[in-house]
């Protein structure tokens, strides 16, 4: 891993939390500050990731139940597998059999962050994922106003919005974000037509991704109905060392 050191004023170091990272205070941090700065000096507004969200959280600690009953089970789904383009469950929960689950469910116009290790990657839920349950972490940012959630996830997916969102990350081994580094994030409020716009642009993508998998799904089926071939493979062994 490559050595980061930065000169800084007293007065950053105190404005960053006393945070003493060389990271909290690289160039590119600088340079997203600086573009947001003078974003605001032109008149325009700065608001903050909190203020688009209902209330970005985690779910709390439950214990899982799970089960090999695919038509029982309820598709169990680990932060790193949501950016897979094709995606399968591998694992399945008996949900109704959890108390306190519902906070688990993915939410359609939620943007998901990965929480540890490549920490801040966005993701954003579409109808078709409601009935996934998602590990606890990672991080869920209901938005206020569904209409601006892609927005949302436009903006934390630009190289600003992960600049700021990665200077906050901690650890030593394994780096992780709470939710309240998320709320404060800077997010340019721009006009509200604009957002809009944004969202239906990442709605419309998401959407054709989901049209391609079932494509894909449809293709796979036909294969193995030709070949009167079982759809999952009976040897496949899931990761132990997955949670």
């Amino acid at each position: 891993m490559k050595n980061i050191s930065v000169t800084t004023t007293i007065e950053n170091i105190f404005e960053g939390d006393c945070r003493l990272d060389a990271t909290y205070y690289a160039s590119d941090v600088f340079q997203a500050n600086k573009i947001l700065e003078a974003y605001e000096a032109k008149g325009h507004d700065i608001s903050s990731i909190g203020n688009f969200s209902k209330g970005t959280f985690n779910p709390p600690p439950i214990k899982r139940i799970f089960t090999d009953d695919i038509k029982k089970g309820t598709p169990y789904m680990l932060p790193h597998e949501m950016y897979d383009f094709y995606w399968e469950a591998k694992k399945f929960v008996l949900s109704n059999k959890m108390p306190n689950i519902n906070d688990w469910f993915l939410k359609e116009g939620w943007i998901i962050l990965s929480q540890s290790g490549t920490v801040g990657k966005p993701y954003f839920v579409t109808k078709s994922d409601e009935k996934i349950v998602l590990s606890q972490n990672a991080i869920r940012i209901p938005p206020q106003n569904k209409d601006y959630g892609g927005f949302i996830y436009a903006y934390l997916s630009t190289w600003i919005g992960q600049t700021l969102l990665k200077k906050d990350k901690f650890g030593i081994t394994v780096k992780h974000i709470r939710p309240a580094q998320v709320d404060s994030i800077p997010v340019p409020d721009i006009p509200d037509e604009k957002k809009k716009s944004i969202s239906e642009k990442i709605k419309k993508a998401f959407e054709l991704r989901n049209q391609a998998i079932e494509l894909l799904n449809e293709a796979k089926k036909a294969i193995y109905q030709e070949l009167n071939a079982p759809e999952k493979n009976i040897f496949e062994e899931d990761d132990p060392t997955e949670e």
